[in-house]
Parts: structure tokens; C-alpha cells; sequence
């Protein structure tokens, strides 16, 4: 088993920035050839175009390189221009010249015209050779296309999927349903393999090396594993790059002195993480739950260096309760923000607020705390609770932000804003605490736009408050409830009707995990979903009250208090449900009327049964975690009792690549998309929704798609170079492919297909296999083919992302692009005499 740092399945990755550390520019060039065998000038056996486009103003330093490797060039092999007397690329412009000797048109095992006869000349073999033909072209770069973007698939069908790398248990990749992925084993605290909560995605290292960790960067994972069934109480710390190339460190147990003296500390077993640059120093922090040797739980600060290496920085003073016995524990989930606008980050667990320097506690409020755990509650509580809080801008005046806690809301200073309950006539009846979730989901009469609601979950019944005090009809300060329904469908009006679930352990039916808001319907309406032990329900809501919208079946006797994530995967509008329970990871939509029974109205678009788990707290999550631009899911395991050999996390992508752009940020338990900036920065975040931002996201726990556009593709293309050591030797074939979108890079794996064409009939010579990234406005390293029989061919010609490969889509191959028929092009063979 190959080390964590080691590259992983022979790939090598590149940041889409590679080619801009390099000094390279994104000014291009197209590459046309054809084939002439009589017209070949002097000691010429090796054909390229390297033009001053390639090389443009941008980046003046690589003009003399380029002047030298052009000579060089020259001088070694005679690179020739167009010696067909035609220059007409593959974008159709031409240079005037006779198209007489063009290849026909078409792709993949097609057949055509020739479109001409040979040019005529002698093939002769005048002139010396080359000693060698081992100048394989350099990558560089080529100008983008801006609007390059691409239509998704109607939603409906099931989506296509591939596993495109893992740290997990032995896999079957989802794409055939035959490729293994074998287990893999962390070179560090290799017993410490399972996920209990969700982690969280940023960039915290300097992938480009350009003395910042920015948006530029490939981003990083940091995610808790640990041992549940083992006797340990701690876990460790793990920052892996998020291309899956390396697990760049891991950290247990670490010493550290504070005001409470010194002592060794490592991350508590269920802790979740917040990820983000709290210090404002440039470098990415992960603030998390840590216990030390003594038993006691406090806030810690682990900050990540450029090459990515944790320091535990900083331990707070003020405990925090983690355990009350070996059964009973916490898996509490930190937030981050800016919360008074001083443009510091504070950072939140449960009602208390604690300095980004040296975490001490500036307040703690008096009320609820964003949880629901059994050792205070009792059987009711779910025994692995942990606080769920956040901040947000309640009341949208865009100056300070108040800390969403359960059943409390506070002010920016730890005063109560509200406190969330209902009146039995003129009797305040407090909430229970429990998860929250804020959106603008109901629009009452008279209002304004704008008004926020709560909801809260995982204290057996579904909730949902006004968010603003302006309804309580006594003038307290108070977020009245709008409606509650029990989490325990079994409970209800339509619990007689359900269908059979033998597999539903109903002692734990009603718990409930964090809530997710979305417009799961595509009715333009936002409704929240939540999790349970045998149904993940959505729920209509409006001015009436809950109502339920659609379920479906889950098992779930673990926890029965997951969360779960939201993405439109298709762009069409309506958003995708993404979950895992015990069994499986589920992708579903949403469809029919509401005249449907709600079991009726889930449509299963992904399962994948690699995922196990034995729940906590934790959901698979959507980014853009390896910086190409698109979407995928992050998915975490952990052992049960019944299969210890599950463990770890892997990534799914689209195998078909018709899935949207994603943001490479996901940096908190209770994600929303405004509390981190597109640049990673964390602030006074605006509400989510209209009129505070223009986007109208209006959502929780739902990722969008990238700021350049959920539509963004790359456009791929070939250029070739050939190449013989003497007459009548073969043709070494170099095919490169470049990429002219704007903003999304191709994985590792792209197939280019050599095809020869001999009386009208394409034939396979050859498939390659590019083994690193095309990032955007790049030009890939080169694919060898070496053809022995080049001469049996009328002509030759390559294909790129060939969707005869048997990978991807059948139609368009690997990649989805926004141009997807200049994905052939002639090689030329002018320069190879027989």
C-alpha cells in the first residue's frame, strides 16, 4: 500500500494554475495537419506548430525561452509550417490554401469521403535523419473561450457516477459495477478510520506555490476519524488534499500550555470542525472539540501551513461537556463569523461565543444551546448529541449578526434576541431545544419580503418560529411558533396509510437529524427536510402550518439524527436531495403533483450501497473538492458492529461529467452559502435570500454552483506532432490535447483515440490514456502512439475524449464541453518518408 503522500494510481494532479506559476500565458493557437507525403523539406522528420500566440504579452519572461526552444527545435528535427498548402484549423478559418488533401470529416469508427486525392511530389528520402525522435512536445497554454458552456441532460434518468478516488474500504465503482478500488490503509493512526461528522472543505494550502493560500489553490478536506467500538475517546485530525493525492498530516495527541497548565490534548471522538482563516494571518484554521488526558473537553485551534502541516495553536480555558458516560457523549459542531462586525471571526458552540486569539469566552447565554442530548433530557434526547448553533442576520440590518442556539437566539453582546415557544391562549410555552435552520419560507399577509423563520428539529417533532419578535401578540420578545408536527410519521394522521417497513426500529423513529432547506419540490417554495430513523420526510410550510410534501424509506436505528445536503445536479431548477443512512447513499428528486401520497413522490437517481455507516451526526456533502470546477460528493463511512471493515471516505463525480460547477467551499457543519465568501473569507455574512442577496439562494445546508456559472465547460481539442528516426521506420505519433474553456479542467484519464482511414474506412490503430489534469486554457503533456504501418493509411487522425473508449457518456465520451465536434483532427504526415 502505497505512503498517504505518494501519488495516487499512477496520476499525476496539477492545479488549474500550474500553467500560471509556470509564466506561461493563455494566448493560444489551433493545430491543423493533414497528410502529403511527397512534399518534405531537408532532415525534416518531425512536424509542430509552436506560434507567438502561444506565448502572448502577458508573461514576457517566457519569450526568450521560446525563442530558444523554437531554434532549438529547428535546429534538431526541422519543424515544419503547413506543407499542404493549407492552414485551416479546426475552428474552419483558412489560409487560402487547397483543401484538396483535407481528410473527410467525422469522428470515432465512422466512415467518409477522403475529400481529395493525395498531393502528389516525391516521397524521396534526400537529406539525413535525425539520431532520435525522443523530443516529446512540452505542455503550454491557449487562449479561453469566454461563454464556453454546455447543456445538462434532462432530469429524470438516473445520474451516471464513477468513484474518482478513495481513502475508504474496499470499493466497486459504481460506474460498472466491476471496477475494484482496493482498501486503503492511512499510514498514520490507522486504526482511527471512521467519520462521525461532517467535515469540512477549503483551500489551506499553497498547491501553486505562489506564497498564498487562495481561491487559486486545489482544495483541502479536514475531517475528524477515530474508533468507536475501540477504548479510546480521542480521534485524530486529518488535512487531506482534495484531489486525493496525499494526506498532507495528521495529528493526535499534541501538547499545549494554556492558563490551565500544560497538558496533551487530541480531538475528541465525535467533535465536528469549522474550517476557515480565523486569525486573519493568511493561514486556514480548523477549530474543533478537543479532550485532554484528563478527560475534559475545550475549544481548540489547529492552524494548517501552506504545505499543510497541523499545529495545535490554541486551547481554550472554559471547558466544554463532551461525556457523561462510556454511552452517553457529545458531537458538537462549531460555526464560524464574524458575528459584531469588528472584522475579527468569533467562533460558536452551542449559547457560547469565544475570541478567535486565544478563544477565550466572551459570553455565554442563558438559554438554549442547539441540541437535544439525552444525558440532560432523557430517553428522549439522542444520546451523541451536540450543539448545532450558527450566527445569522435575523433581523438583515447588515451590522452584527445573532447567534441562532435552539430554543434562544442572542444578540451580538449574548442578550436574548428572542426565545422560541408558542402561547396556549395567553400562557408562553417555552420550545424545546433542538437543531436549527433559518430561511424565508413563508410569506404571511401584510408583511414584508425578507422575514426569516427557524425551524427546529431533533427533539421529536418538527418546528417551524417566526423569526422576528413582530408577531408575538403580547409585544414580548418572542418567536412564536407557526406550526409543529411530530417527527414519528407513525404518530400522525397518515401513519395508519404508510406502507410496510419492516426494517423501521421505531423506538427511535422520532429523533431527527439537522434540519435542510431547499425548493425540493421546483415549485419555487421552500420546504425543509429532515432525517429519521426509517423516513427522511420533507414538509411543506406556509402560512397554515406543515404539511407533509413526499418520503421515502430509510434505516437508520443507529442515530436516527443525520443531516443531510442539496444540490441541483442538472441545472434544471429543482433541487436534489443527497443523503446517506446506515446502508447506502442516496441521490433523489423529487417528482409528480402534490396530489400524490408523499411515499409516492421520491425518485431514486443514485444509490450507492459502498457507503456504511454507523451514524452520529454526519451527511455526504457537495463541492468542488478537487478544483476542476465541477461538482462532487464527498461520502464518509464509519464501522458498525455488524462490519468493522467499513471505514473512511471517498469522492463520487458524474461519469458522464453532465453534473454542474460547485463551490469549493463547504466550511461548517451548518452551511449556508453566504457565511463563507467566495474567496474563503469569513464575514458578516447577508441573509441568503431577496432582497438581502441578489442571488436568492434562500436556502440551508444547500451548496451552489460556482461564481463563474453552474453551465461552465471546458472545450477540448488535438494537436499533433509526428515523428520518424529514418526512412520507412515508424511514425511516432505525439497527440496533446488542449483546453480552451474558460474556468473547468478534465480529470486525469482522458481517452484519445488514433484512428487510420484506408478507402473510406476508419479503423482503431490505438487508444491512449492522458494521465494528467487539462486545466483550462492549458496544453496537456503529450500521448505516444507509435504507428509501425503508417503508411497503409490514406490519412490519420486523432480524437480526444473519444467516446468509443467504453468511458463516460457514448455520445460526448468523459467530458461534457461546450463544443464537442472539433474533438478530431488530421495528424499530418507530410514530414515521413517510406
Amino acid at each position: 500500500m502505497p505512503d498517504d503522500r505518494a501519488i495516487r494510481d499512477g496520476f499525476v494532479f496539477f492545479s488549474t494554475k500550474a500553467a500560471w506559476q509556470a509564466g506561461v500565458s493563455h494566448n493560444g493557437h489551433r493545430m491543423f495537419a493533414s497528410r502529403n507525403r511527397g512534399s518534405w523539406q531537408t532532415q525534416l522528420f518531425c512536424r509542430t506548430t509552436w506560434t507567438a500566440r502561444r506565448f502572448g504579452p502577458a508573461f514576457p519572461s517566457m519569450r526568450p525561452f521560446m525563442r530558444a526552444y523554437f531554434c532549438l527545435s529547428l535546429f534538431l528535427i526541422g519543424c515544419s509550417s503547413n506543407l499542404d498548402g493549407n492552414s485551416k484549423d479546426p475552428n474552419g478559418v483558412s489560409d487560402g490554401g487547397d483543401d484538396s488533401t483535407d481528410g473527410g470529416s467525422g469522428s470515432g469508427s465512422g466512415s467518409g469521403d477522403d475529400g481529395g486525392d493525395e498531393g502528389s511530389g516525391d516521397s524521396g528520402d534526400s537529406g539525413g535523419s535525425p539520431e532520435t525522435c525522443s523530443d516529446e512536445p512540452a505542455g503550454g497554454s491557449v487562449s479561453t473561450e469566454s461563454g464556453c458552456e454546455y447543456l445538462p441532460e434532462p432530469s429524470g434518468a438516473g445520474f451516471s457516477a464513477k468513484i474518482e478516488w478513495s481513502m475508504a474500504h474496499e470499493l466497486i465503482d459504481p460506474s460498472d459495477g466491476i471496477t475494484t478500488w482496493p482498501a486503503y490503509t492511512f499510514a498514520d493512526e490507522s486504526d482511527k478510520t471512521g467519520v462521525f461528522q461532517a467535515p469540512a472543505v477549503g483551500q489551506a494550502t499553497d498547491d501553486n506555490a505562489d506564497g498564498s493560500v487562495s481561491s487559486q489553490d486545489i482544495p483541502d478536506i479536514a475531517v475528524v476519524t477515530g474508533d468507536e467500538f475501540g477504548t479510546d475517546t480521542h480521534s485524530v485530525l486529518r488535512l487531506v488534499a482534495g484531489d486525493g493525492r496525499a494526506v498532507w498530516d495528521t495529528i493526535g495527541w499534541a501538547s499545549h500550555s494554556n492558563g490551565n497548565g500544560t497538558e496533551d490534548y487530541a480531538p475528541f471522538i465525535f467533535a465536528g470542525v469549522a474550517m476557515g482563516d480565523v486569525d486573519l494571518d493568511g493561514r486556514t484554521e480548523v477549530v474543533t472539540t478537543v479532550i485532554g488526558r484528563s478527560g475534559t473537553c475545550y475549544p481548540a485551534l489547529y492552524e494548517a501551513s501552506a504545505a499543510g502541516q497541523l499545529t495545535l495553536d490554541v486551547v481554550g480555558e472554559d471547558a466544554l461537556w463532551c461525556q457523561g458516560s462510556d454511552s452517553v457523549k457529545s458531537s458538537h459542531a462549531p460555526a464560524l463569523a464574524d458575528i459584531d462586525a469588528d472584522g475579527t471571526v468569533e467562533i460558536i458552540l452551542g449559547r457560547s461565543v469565544f475570541e478567535h486569539d486565544d478563544l477565550s469566552l466572551r459570553w455565554e447565554g442563558d438559554g438554549g444551546r442547539g441540541w437535544y442530548n439525552a444525558w440532560f433530557i432523557g430517553a428522549e434526547g439522542y444520546w451523541n448529541s451536540g450543539y448545532h448553533s450558527f450566527a445569522y442576520d435575523m433581523d438583515g440590518d447588515g451590522l452584527e449578526l445573532e447567534v441562532v442556539a435552539g430554543s434562544s437566539v442572542y444578540t451580538a453582546d449574548g442578550d436574548t434576541y428572542c426565545d422560541l415557544g408558542r402561547y396556549s391562549g395567553s400562557t408562553w410555552i417555552p420550545a424545546e431545544d433542538g437543531y436549527p435552520a433559518v430561511a424565508d419560507m413563508v410569506q404571511f399577509s401584510g408583511s414584508p419580503a425578507g422575514e426569516p423563520e427557524i425551524v427546529i428539529t431533533g427533539n421529536t417533532s418538527v418546528s417551524v418560529y417566526h423569526g422576528v419578535v413582530d408577531y408575538d401578540p403580547y409585544g414580548y420578545d418572542r418567536c412564536v411558533e407557526i406550526d409543529s408536527l411530530t417527527n414519528d410519521p407513525y404518530e400522525t394522521s397518515i401513519g395508519s396509510e404508510l406502507p410496510a417497513h419492516p426494517d423501521c426500529d421505531r423506538t427511535r423513529s422520532s429523533f431527527g437529524g439537522p434540519p435542510t432547506i431547499a425548493d425540493f419540490t421546483g415549485d419555487g417554495s421552500r420546504e425543509v427536510g429532515v432525517a429519521g430513523a426509517c423516513w427522511f420526510t420533507i414538509y411543506d410550510v406556509d402560512a397554515d402550518g406543515l404539511q407533509y410534501a413526499a418520503m421515502t424509506q430509510t434505516i437508520d436505528a443507529s442515530s436516527a439524527s443525520t443531516g443531510a445536503t442539496v444540490f441541483d445536479f442538472n441545472g434544471d431548477g429543482t433541487d436534489e436531495v443527497v443523503f446517506s443512512d446506515e446502508e447506502a447513499l442516496y441521490v433523489w428528486e423529487v417528482t409528480g403533483s402534490g396530489s400524490m401520497r408523499p411515499w409516492e413522490r421520491f425518485s431514486t437517481v443514485l444509490e450507492d450501497t459502498n457507503h456504511k455507516s454507523w451514524t452520529i451526526h454526519e451527511y455526504p456533502l457537495v463541492a468542488d473538492v478537487d478544483g476542476d470546477g465541477k461538482s462532487e460528493l464527498l461520502v464518509l463511512n464509519s464501522p458498525r458492529p455488524d462490519s468493522r471493515d467499513q471505514y473512511g471516505f471517498y469522492v463520487i463525480g458524474a461519469s458522464d461529467d453532465d453534473w454542474v460547477s460547485a463551490r469549493p467551499h463547504w466550511n461548517q457543519h451548518a452551511y449556508f452559502i453566504t457565511n463563507v465568501d467566495d474567496d474563503g473569507t469569513i464575514g458578516v455574512a447577508d441573509p441568503n435570500y431577496a432582497p438581502y442577496t441578489a442571488e436568492d439562494y434562500n436556502s440551508f445546508r444547500l451548496q451552489a454552483p460556482g461564481a463563474f456559472g453552474a453551465l461552465a465547460a471546458p472545450n477540448l481539442a488535438p494537436e499533433s506532432t509526428v515523428c520518424q528516426t529514418e526512412c520507412g521506420a515508424e511514425a511516432v505519433i505525439w497527440v496533446q490535447v488542449t483546453n480552451t474553456g474558460e474556468f473547468i479542467a478534465v480529470d486525469p484519464g482522458l481517452q484519445i483515440g488514433l484512428y487510420g482511414r484506408s478507402g473510406g474506412t476508419d479503423s482503431l490503430i490505438d487508444m491512449g490514456t492522458l494521465p494528467t489534469a487539462v486545466s483550462p486554457g492549458s496544453v496537456s503533456e503529450a500521448v505516444e502512439f507509435r504507428v509501425p504501418s503508417w503508411m497503409d493509411y490514406d490519412s490519420i487522425f486523432a480524437v480526444v475524449d473519444d467516446p468509443n473508449a467504453g468511458s463516460g457518456s457514448a455520445v460526448w465520451g468523459a467530458a461534457k464541453e461546450c463544443d464537442e465536434d472539433d474533438n478530431r483532427a488530421d495528424v499530418d504526415l507530410s514530414a515521413l518518408c517510406e
